[in-house]
């Protein structure tokens, strides 16, 4: 049997993919890494509050009840414009404050409040807010009125839906307990 090269052969070409097809997978591969990043980044500020959370668990589970209700009972509260005018001089103290909640939103076990704690005759001033994170989730709601135990933290800073810079004074609370 004699094999003729002299033909011709055919090459097996492979079929084209159209450029819809590959945009389509581009798109799929781009958002899978979108994907993949947000999982790592939230993991990561998730491990990031949750050593915090540890840490403030620790320091409360060291107290005795005694030593927690002294700390307590030598809570001070400090006025607020003198507090809202420089909350850094005032990192780390203990205090106690009593007021409405202008804004409550609770994330997994994470709980934030906006308070407004200067008393007039209508009520409470929404202007006069600090801002408190508390480890743990209740059933406050809003325009409560709850009394906060906790340590401040100095300036909180957040970006409001307007696109503002909000600075306000922060607050780690150990205890919310409702008036």
């Amino acid at each position: 049997m004699e094999i003729n090269n002299n033909q011709p052969t055919q090459e097996l070409s492979k079929p084209k993919m159209n450029v819809w097809a590959k945009w389509g997978i581009g798109c799929l591969g781009c958002l899978g890494f979108i994907v993949i990043l947000g999982i790592i980044l939230g993991g990561c500020s998730l491990l990031w509050f949750a050593t915090d959370t540890e840490t403030d668990k620790i320091a409360v589970s060291n107290m005795t009840v005694e030593e927690i209700e002294d700390k307590k009972a030598n809570a001070q509260t400090i006025e607020y414009p003198q507090l809202k005018k420089n909350p850094d001089k005032y990192k780390g103290e203990y205090v106690t404050y009593t007021g409405q909640i202008a804004q409550i939103i609770e994330s997994g076990s994470r709980t934030d409040i906006r308070l407004a704690v200067t008393e007039n005759d209508y009520g409470y001033d929404m202007g006069d807010i600090i801002y408190i994170k508390y480890v743990g989730i209740t059933d406050f709601v809003e325009d409560d009125i709850i009394t906060v135990y906790g340590t401040i933290t100095g300036t909180h800073r957040y970006k409001s839906q307007a696109n503002y810079n909000v600075d306000l004074p922060g607050l780690n609370a150990d205890e919310l307990i409702p008036k």
